[in-house]
């Protein structure tokens, strides 16, 4: 079931005790999400940053076919944001996360292999929290 809130927003059924929010003609993953969208946008309404997307897809590992002749679908990194920061002069690459699955974890570990050296990944974690890397 979906609840209509004021300012444009949706709300739907949790997951890992999340709510999915419509705000903006987009879904976002959790109210800490569109916290962060909404603080990104002010940003760059600002002019601190620029080119911000949203859900950019980075390539882990091409699709495949094994010696036995299985098929393995290609393996990607979604990310929530990403933009250019005016201030430290690098991309920026955001994760807001509130639980950190297995799954992820391994994904991030092989994203930071390939992450360019003019990129800063940082997560934006459940109790507000950021960390940086590379």
């Amino acid at each position: 079931m979906i609840k209509k809130y004021p300012c444009s927003m949706k709300i739907s059924h949790p997951k890992y005790k999340n709510i999915k929010v419509f705000y903006d003609n987009v879904w976002f993953d959790s109210i800490l999400e569109v916290t962060r969208y909404k603080k990104l946008s002010f940003l760059k309404y600002c002019e601190k940053i620029k080119d911000l997307r949203l859900q950019p897809k980075f390539l882990l590992q091409e699709k495949y076919v094994d010696s036995m002749g299985n098929k393995h679908s290609a393996i990607y990194y979604i990310a929530d944001f990403i933009y250019y920061d005016h201030d430290i002069n690098k991309w920026v690459i955001e994760d807001v996360k509130g639980m950190r699955t297995a799954v992820y974890l391994i994904k991030k570990k092989l994203f930071l292999k390939i992450l360019p050296d003019n990129t800063v990944f940082r997560e934006i974690y459940f109790n507000h929290r950021s960390k940086k890397t590379k």
